[in-house]
């Protein structure tokens, strides 16, 4: 085969990749315990809704610290049991499935586009694909191990012109409003917002509240004016059947064994989310008064944990990071020991040490020697002797 016809199966292979590192779903780590952080005012009244989401989020990440635990995220988990996420997808598709695409996996299948063009010796094309990446994941690292004398330079001028691309800015408003704003997957603040200093080209931004599914778009930045875009975030299903289970796991929070009313918010948690456990953090309305946290089986209700912080002026992430820790010191992720086998009823003494059984042997005897004695006391009937002939008789006594 020719140089031509490698360079070719090579970017068809790199293609193929690329559309993998988007189209593939993310598979869970088995071996994890899936979580479900909720947040619950510790006074009647509810939290203000943006402290609520910074206290959700910072919750969130504090326990996804811990690597035996999958935080699930409850929008995407309602959005999966309606079957709205998608399985697979194509190149066609992709503005379909970006909602649900790791940022870090685009990230690789735009790398991979960009060295298919190269193997393929279309160097403008592989600069301009490498410059679109560097514009919104500036420190993302080139694969050196694929075709690195024919990538390696293509990429190295894209780093150099991305570092000389213009700024601009998007103005952001979601409906409702109030949804968290990220761009490029760094949170930038509350809708309506500004996001300003951006590097012109294609970045993504995300929306997201809770109680909605969240809205992922490809926007373009341009230096001629700000870029717009407006979110319409749709109701995620279900959601009125997780708030409620949520505001009944209140009422009997700190119990050892949650009662039952709790027992079954619990369980609905676990069928709505898929969930093994749910972390409960309850949150002053104001940052002067301790968080208390607690864990409990999604399944059967136990309190596997409880701890309490009181933070100071620093850090709320920081301060929850250390309030998780202490919090999942005390659960055992070990298996549960195997139970002992089975012991075998011992029925008592061995029958030859049982009284019935030399009382039998005793009657036995009895009867093999009193009978006989008996016959004997008796005596014989008369002998009798055929024809003239005469008999004796002879007679034993004991």
């Amino acid at each position: 085969m020719n140089r031509g016809g490698r360079r070719a199966r090579l970017a068809r292979g790199l293609i193929a990749l690329a559309l993998l590192a988007v189209a593939m779903p993310a598979r869970a780590d088995r071996a994890k315990a899936k979580v479900a952080v909720v947040v619950v005012s510790a006074d009647d009244d509810k939290l203000a809704p943006a402290r609520q989401a910074t206290i959700q989020v910072s919750m969130e990440r504090a326990v996804a610290r811990d690597a035996r635990l999958e935080v699930v995220d409850q929008d995407e988990a309602l959005a999966a049991s309606a079957g709205l996420v998608p399985k697979d997808a194509v190149a066609e598709a992709l503005a379909g499935v970006l909602a649900w695409a790791q940022k870090q996996e685009l990230a690789q299948a735009q790398f991979l586009r960009g060295a298919a063009h190269a193997v393929l010796g279309d160097d403008k094309a592989a600069i301009e694909e490498f410059v679109s990446l560097l514009a919104w994941r500036p420190d993302f690292a080139a694969d050196p191990t694929i075709a690195p004398a024919v990538v390696i330079p293509l990429w190295e001028k894209a780093q150099a012109r991305a570092r000389q691309l213009p700024g601009g800015s998007i103005d952001v408003t979601s409906a409702p409003s109030g949804g968290m704003a990220y761009i490029d997957g760094r949170f930038v603040g509350f809708t309506p917002t500004t996001i300003e200093a951006l590097p012109v080209g294609t970045h993504y931004l995300t929306v997201r509240k809770y109680g909605h599914q969240k809205v992922v778009r490809a926007v373009r930045v341009s230096d001629k004016r700000p870029a717009t875009a407006e979110a319409e975030l749709a109701p995620s299903p279900r959601a009125d059947e997780l708030q409620q289970a949520i505001a009944t796991l209140r009422a009997g929070l700190g119990a050892a064994q949650a009662p039952a009313e709790m027992q079954g918010a619990l369980g609905d948690l676990s069928e709505l989310l898929g969930v093994d456990q749910v972390a409960v953090l309850v949150a002053p309305r104001t940052g002067d008064r301790p968080y208390r946290a607690y864990v409990y089986n999604a399944l059967g209700g136990q309190r596997l944990a409880q701890a309490e912080l009181r933070p100071d002026q620093g850090d709320l992430e920081d301060a929850l990071a250390t309030l998780a820790t202490s919090l999942y010191k005390q659960v055992s992720f070990d298996p549960p020991p195997p139970p002992p086998p089975p012991r075998i009823a011992r029925h008592g003494r061995p029958f030859w040490r049982r009284g019935w059984f030399w009382a039998s042997v005793g009657t036995a005897l009895a009867v093999g020697v009193l009978v006989p004695l008996a016959i004997h006391e008796r005596g014989p009937a008369e002998p009798r002797c055929p024809g003239a002939d005469s008999c004796g008789a002879v007679i034993l006594r004991f």
